[in-house]
């Protein structure tokens, strides 16, 4: 697995950036990709090497301005992916990080915080 992995956001994708050494996921910008299973498959594959061995802390960053329901979909699997850690003793946590004036991802986060069950934060800026 690549410690570090990062994929340049385009007009219709996110910028993506993990990073095994600090236990840091970060998805930013535009999620609507055409195919949107081949756009995320390589962030699965890195999750599912990640949890191998991960690390005591992991946080996920999500610095969306705008997502379709097809990339919903997919970020709802990887956060849910993260009990994994939880199951292991480690820590995990979601951080939703939006304009406090885009009403429309902030609701987005908190559906979504409304149907984990994990540490879920909304950070509004």
């Amino acid at each position: 697995m690549p410690e570090v992995i990062n994929i340049p956001a385009t007009e219709d994708t996110p910028a993506i950036r993990l990073d095994a050494g600090k236990g840091q996921i970060e998805i930013s910008g535009k999620a609507l990709p055409e195919d949107s299973l081949a756009f995320f498959k390589p962030i699965y594959d890195w999750l599912k090497e990640y949890y191998q061995s991960p690390l005591d802390t992991t946080e996920l960053h999500l610095h969306l301005d705008y997502i379709n329901s097809a990339s919903t979909r997919h970020l709802f699997n990887i956060i849910s992916g993260m009990q994994d850690l939880i199951d292991k003793q480690k820590k995990a946590k979601v951080i939703w990080h939006c304009k406090s004036s885009d009403e429309m991802m902030k609701n987005k986060g908190e559906e979504l915080q409304s149907i984990v069950d994990l540490p879920f934060e909304i950070k509004e800026s």
